[in-house]
């Protein structure tokens, strides 16, 4: 069976996607979900940030 990186998948869950941000509070990346910023899914109870959304925000928030 292989394995999928992090890279490879569609979406991390609430704490990669914490680390993926640079370390920002559960409640900074909730705050992120609720204004749409961020995209989710869910499967079952489990809560996942697609990558491309994180990607975006991360472009769209560089600075220079």
């Amino acid at each position: 069976m292989e394995t999928t990186s992090l890279l490879d998948a569609k979406g991390l869950s609430i704490s990669e996607s914490q680390k993926y941000l640079g370390g920002v509070s559960h409640q900074t990346l909730y705050r992120l979900i609720r204004a749409k910023v961020l995209q989710t899914y869910k499967v079952g109870r489990r809560r996942f940030v697609y990558l491309d959304s994180l990607n975006n925000y991360v472009e769209n928030n560089r600075e220079e």
